[in-house]
């Protein structure tokens, strides 16, 4: 009897940075500077860092690969309100608040990270487009925040190509539970998601 192939999984780790998951960082000159989209849930954050870090902990180091994607944006991205979006200025590019929270298992050496400046993280990115045709995963686990808005639109993205797509629930945090609880429904219903 032939051995099932073991099939080869990317765990795409979207938007886990100090700007939404601390309540302050140091800017440019060390002083204090607030994160205007800081989460304000420091228990949720504990639990799905713990959680995040035990699915890092369960990649076959062999075939399984971690990428992070992170929100970077230059001082006049479309995004930020003064500029007609929906949000203030947050992430900018070669700030503290684009850092990794410190919890989080990172090997520069072995772990990829990307910048991302849409909520969508495949959305003008082509080294990470890039990277997942050489890669060539048959899975890949979505997991980090906000579950209704960044979580959501790469799950959505992602559900065009050709993989397996899960959303690992436990490893999310939404921004507004119910817009969430819509958003994972409709990604089951009508996109092939998984939600586990």
């Amino acid at each position: 009897m032939t051995e099932k192939k073991k099939p080869k999984k990317i765990l795409l780790v979207v938007d886990m940075v100090k700007g939404f998951l601390v309540p302050e960082v140091k800017d440019a000159e060390g002083n204090p500077e607030k994160c205007p989209l800081y989460l304000k849930d420091e228990k949720a954050i504990k639990t799905i860092i713990k959680n995040i870090n035990r699915e890092i902990k369960g990649l076959d180091r062999n075939m399984d690969h971690l990428v992070y994607v992170c929100d970077e944006h230059q001082t006049d991205d479309a995004e930020f309100i003064e500029n007609g979006g929906q949000f203030p200025p947050h992430c900018i590019i070669n700030t503290e608040q684009c850092e990794l929270h410190p919890d989080l298992a990172f090997d520069p050496h072995r772990h990829q990270k990307y910048g991302k400046t849409r909520y969508d993280a495949f959305f003008w990115n082509k080294e990470l487009e890039e990277l997942m045709l050489v890669l060539q995963p048959d899975e890949v686990d979505i997991v980090g925040v906000c579950t209704d808005i960044c979580i959501f639109c790469t799950a959505l993205s992602a559900s065009y190509r050709p993989w397996k797509i899960r959303v690992i629930k436990d490893c999310c945090m939404p921004l507004d539970k119910d817009i969430a609880e819509f958003a994972l429904a409709y990604l089951q219903k009508y996109c092939g998601v998984e939600v586990v």
